[in-house]
């Protein structure tokens, strides 16, 4: 018998089998949840919907608001840091963007001001940039 498991982020019990019995894994061995795992390692792609992996995330930028200066699109971050996030405004570095096509028709936003694309859709925008 399986040892009852819980998370190791939010302390929830593992109430799936097969979640308990071969967990999502933190950088150190931990347990986590699933829901932990996608906050923690993930993000959501604001054109397809789909989970994306972080370490794809600082690639592109979807820009769907005018913000200082930069219009909206598809950027190609060039260099880091490309933005600073404030306490009660960020701010967006323009030097460190380079744009590279207009928004993607379809996107899954709410009211955010940016947004970041999965791999697949990133391919899809280079593609469609040739």
């Amino acid at each position: 018998m399986i040892p009852h498991v819980k998370c190791y982020s939010c302390g929830a019990m593992f109430n799936d089998p097969d979640e308990e019995a071969d967990p999502y894994r933190d950088d150190l061995d931990n347990p986590l949840c699933y829901d932990c795992f996608c906050d923690e390692y993930q993000f959501r792609c604001c054109s397809c919907g789909e989970w994306g992996y972080n370490e794809d995330q600082h690639k592109m930028l979807v820009v769907t608001k005018k913000t200082q200066g930069i219009k909206r699109g598809v950027y190609r971050v060039v260099r880091l840091p490309y933005y600073a996030d404030g306490m009660i405004e960020g701010m967006i570095f323009e030097d460190c963007l380079e744009w590279i096509a207009d928004l993607p028709e379809k996107l899954h936003m709410n009211d955010c001001p940016c947004g970041h694309l999965c791999v697949e859709c990133q391919a899809k925008v280079l593609e469609a940039t040739l």
